[in-house]
């Protein structure tokens, strides 16, 4: 697949991770497509945030990115990349459905300048309105894991009923994004260094990316997991089938869960204990730095509850 590959040169002179300011980025130029990355229009407290938009070769639907760079960064350096979900929730409030917002930037900056973290590139992947649950699904999980006879709820059925894409959005993401952020700044590009993140639905494509492609992703962090719509089972059992079944199991992959018990997190409760034994069953610990997990109570399934706890999984990720 040809690749996307944006010229973009970016100034930043005199940085350092000790809060040092960089200069202004230079004028990003036109790629051969036609493909700019430009200021993002939503604002960040601490670092760049730039904007562009991708299209993959399955997945055909346009999707918008931006991408953060800590104040730090410089071309001279190599950084680790996040990639994340529903991109459009996790830089400014002002600007996102619900007026919530993960602040990656506000929280990510504040470890790196307090020197609890090492310093990453975070790229937050726009979800489309009318097909997010269809992009987001794991598609292998209803395909081959799910019992369809054992609909409880509508909730499932509503799945089935359109065109489900979990698997080319992985795809949007090894084939189209991942090669594109690595030609255009400065990366650490192997799966140690590449991780996927994201809540709910989000959670539930982290680590199904991981579980596809292990040779991509190193790390999976999956926050209020979705694993229920009102307390069925169907959906929790395909889910930990799949997990058995794929959860890679060579030593060299990370993964973390959390949970809340309010809102939507209410029905995901009693799957949890078991959602965080598969990857011990498979050889991933605490001790051994390979599993990290956390129960929240009194926390609700909102960007607001998520974004008091991203420290931990940023932690976890990037510790010094």
């Amino acid at each position: 697949m040809k690749k996307i590959f944006l010229l973009f040169s970016i100034a930043l002179t005199m940085a350092a991770c000790n809060g040092e300011a960089p200069a202004e980025p230079e004028t990003p130029a036109v790629d051969e497509n036609g493909i700019t990355l430009a200021k993002s229009p939503k604002e960040v407290t601490t670092g760049k945030l730039y904007r562009t938009k991708v299209k993959g070769e399955k997945f055909n639907s346009a999707v918008n990115l931006d991408i953060w760079v800590p104040d730090c960064y410089t071309p001279e350096e190599k950084y680790p990349v996040l990639y994340l979900h529903d991109g459009q929730n996790l830089y400014d409030a002002k600007s996102s459905w619900n007026k919530q917002a993960w602040e990656i930037d506000q929280v990510g900056g504040r470890l790196i300048a307090e020197g609890k973290i090492k310093p990453f590139i975070a790229v937050g992947i726009f979800s489309i309105d009318n097909t997010r649950v269809c992009d987001l699904m794991p598609e292998k999980v209803l395909t081959e894991y799910f019992d369809h006879e054992k609909y409880t709820t509508t909730g499932f059925e509503g799945f089935c009923k359109k065109e489900i894409r979990g698997d080319e959005y992985v795809e949007l993401i090894v084939n189209t994004i991942k090669p594109m952020i690595d030609s255009t700044f400065s990366t650490l590009p192997d799966k140690e260094n590449t991780a996927v993140m994201g809540s709910s639905m989000g959670g539930l494509a982290s680590f199904y990316a991981m579980c596809e492609r292990p040779d991509i992703f190193g790390t999976a962090i999956c926050v209020s997991t979705h694993m229920s719509v009102e307390g069925e089972t169907c959906w929790a059992e395909a889910v930990f089938a799949y997990l058995r079944d794929k959860l890679p199991t060579d030593g060299q992959h990370k993964i973390y869960f959390d949970c809340g018990d309010k809102t939507s997190d209410y029905y995901y409760v009693p799957f949890f204990e078991e959602l965080v034994s598969i990857p011990q069953e498979k050889g991933y610990t605490v001790e051994n730095g390979k599993l990290s997990y956390g129960f929240y109570p009194g926390t609700a399934h909102d960007e607001a509850s998520w974004c008091k706890r991203v420290d931990v999984p940023l932690t976890f990720l990037y510790k010094k």
